[in-house]
């Protein structure tokens, strides 16, 4: 028999990228994952606080306007990186670290792919204006979202 812990540990997404094989399937924002952390979703956010001080914790959200949902567990949390995913955590294609310089590099270099019709103008007005608003509004409006932290 089995004896079950009275602490209740959050059970990870997917595989530790460290196990063979899951390296090659593991999306790139988890590169940023530190060994042992424990990896939770934005929804899992009370589990945060059961986790022991010092445990290296990674909470990634897909949900769009995410930076202000995270507020009841970032209390709970010492964060060492803060990652924008865009477009999404599901179909990530670029990696923003939540910076002034970094934010707006990727919108410097951000160009509309060729070969796009119909959506070329709308996708270049959005990126017009996303090169004149103010770098924040990026790292609070994106959808995707990774938090890399320990547990205080």
């Amino acid at each position: 028999m089995t004896e079950h812990s009275s602490t209740l540990m959050p059970t990870p997404i997917a595989a530790p990228v460290g196990q063979e094989g899951a390296a090659a399937l593991a999306p790139p924002w988890r590169l940023f994952q530190p060994t042992g952390a424990v990896l939770l979703t934005a929804t899992q956010s009370r589990a945060v606080r059961r986790l022991p001080p010092g445990t290296p914790v990674m909470v990634a959200d897909h949900r769009l306007l995410s930076r202000w949902r995270q507020a009841r567990w970032r209390s709970a949390l010492s964060i060492e990186r803060e990652v924008v995913v865009l477009p999404t955590l599901a179909h990530p294609v670029a990696l923003v670290d939540v910076t002034p310089e970094a934010v707006q590099q990727f919108w410097a270099l951000a160009t509309v792919p060729p070969g796009i019709t119909w959506a070329a103008v709308p996708a270049s007005l959005v990126l017009m204006l996303a090169r004149r608003l103010p770098w924040s509004w990026t790292a609070a409006l994106a959808p995707g979202r990774v938090v890399v932290g320990v547990r205080r």
